[in-house]
């Protein structure tokens, strides 16, 4: 096992441009517990809303239900995933402006509330 219980798990980014199905995972899985995320206004060149995540490990999974959560994430994380690694590709081409990913925050954070992930 990479982690072992009691771990904690931190993840930034996870908003925009997005970690939706990390937070699925974390989320709806029997091994994790003291799941937090907080809002903050990030402070890059594209200042706006981000999401910070903790989690921590509580049981290690093992033998067959090492593989996850047992539960597969609703299909719309699915296209929010391949859309959040859309704008990622767009940002690394410079071909993004402060309104596009304000826009793209704003989507995605209904999406997730849509999910059950706030």
């Amino acid at each position: 096992h990479l982690l072992t219980p009691q771990a904690r798990v931190l993840a930034d980014c996870v908003l925009r441009p997005g970690a939706p199905l990390f937070l699925w995972h974390i989320q709806s899985s029997p091994w994790y517990g003291e799941v937090t995320t907080w809002a903050f206004l990030d402070d890059t060149p594209f200042p706006g809303e981000d999401w910070f995540t903790v989690a921590t490990l509580i049981a290690a999974p093992s033998g067959r239900d090492a593989g996850g959560s047992g539960s597969a994430p609703p299909a719309a994380l699915g296209r929010l995933a391949w859309d959040a690694d859309r704008w990622r590709r767009r940002s690394q081409e410079g071909g993004l402006r402060v309104g596009d990913w304000s826009a793209f925050a704003h989507h995605a954070r209904g999406e997730l509330r849509r999910c059950g992930i706030e």
